[in-house]
């Protein structure tokens, strides 16, 4: 038998005649709450009043026995988004030369960790459902993942707000954003745009091609190639005629359980997949497609 939150005021519950009639209690904390039961349907809605915060402990009592309440549903409302929609600029890790700064989003969590190069710290909550802790040292280069508690389960995960991650673990890269490489490649506005989709991967896959990169980001960066005398890869691109290149996501996403396929099923938004990528480490992730993008726009293409 479970019980869950499913919206501010409002616990529901599988039905069973016995509710109505015997004792059901809620407690906050320690304090025992005032409710109103009601059948809907197949669910029993327990009612009460009161704000709701996210450190309280919600419990039921019925027939002798305690039983937890989950944060289920509650998440869908829009009271849920006013109160802790949280500032998306400041989520993540933030590394100066002698502190890193780890901010995680976890409203339904009742505590927070990150591990930091096998090293677990607790997390420091702040307001908006955001955890946070500044570490002192140096931390470019370091992998780390967050723990949440949320229902009396620890969960881990990549920090989803991270820009390079570890190619199959549940691990994030710590990145001094000073340090990515950045061109500013003016490119001219154009008025009648025409847009080439392309994948990543297809684009260089041929293998009567004599690209160096076959299928990875950098393959866009490698000019003079040709196949019986036409021309092959970015130099080819320039022949059509188009103003706009659209990409079929590059985001990190699975494979499921296949070998390839064209990345409508994203892992993680804000990290590049690993296969379109050569090196490994921190910082390939990110400057192996800024390097494509430049190319692009070197070459007049818009992105």
């Amino acid at each position: 038998r479970k019980f869950y939150l499913d919206d501010f005021g409002l616990i529901r519950t599988d039905y069973e005649d016995g509710y109505l009639h015997h004792g059901l209690m809620l407690y906050r904390n320690d304090d025992e709450i005032d409710v109103t039961l009601s059948r809907e349907d197949d669910k029993l809605a327990i009612r009460f009043n009161g704000e709701i915060n996210q450190h309280d402990e919600y419990s039921i009592i019925y027939n002798g026995l305690t039983y937890p309440v989950f944060m289920r549903f509650i998440t869908h409302s829009p009271e849920f988004d006013e109160m802790f929609y949280p500032d998306l600029d400041k989520l993540g890790s933030f590394y100066r030369r002698n502190t890193c700064n780890f901010r995680v989003w976890a409203p339904l969590s009742k505590a927070a960790y990150v591990v930091v190069d096998n090293k677990r710290y607790q997390m420091n909550y702040t307001d908006k459902g955001v955890y946070e802790l500044k570490l002192k040292g140096r931390y470019e280069g370091s992998i780390y993942h967050f723990e949440v508690l949320r229902n009396d389960r620890l969960v881990k995960f990549k920090d989803p707000f991270s820009y390079s991650c570890v190619k199959d673990r549940e691990e994030s890269y710590v990145v001094d954003t000073r340090k990515l490489n950045f061109k500013n490649i003016k490119v001219s506005i154009t008025s009648d745009p025409i847009i080439y989709e392309l994948s990543v991967r297809d684009f260089s896959s041929d293998e009567n091609a004599p690209f160096k990169h076959k299928g990875k980001f950098l393959s866009f960066t490698e000019e003079g190639l040709k196949i019986d005398g036409y021309p092959v890869g970015i130099d080819y691109l320039r022949t059509l005629g188009v103003s706009h290149v659209q990409l079929m996501p590059v985001q990190t996403f699975d494979l499921d359980n296949g070998v390839y396929n064209w990345g409508y099923n994203p892992m993680e938004f804000n990290t590049f997949h690993y296969d379109y990528v050569v090196g490994r480490g921190p910082y390939a992730q990110i400057n192996e497609c800024r390097a494509m993008v430049d190319s692009l726009h070197k070459n007049g293409l818009k992105v």
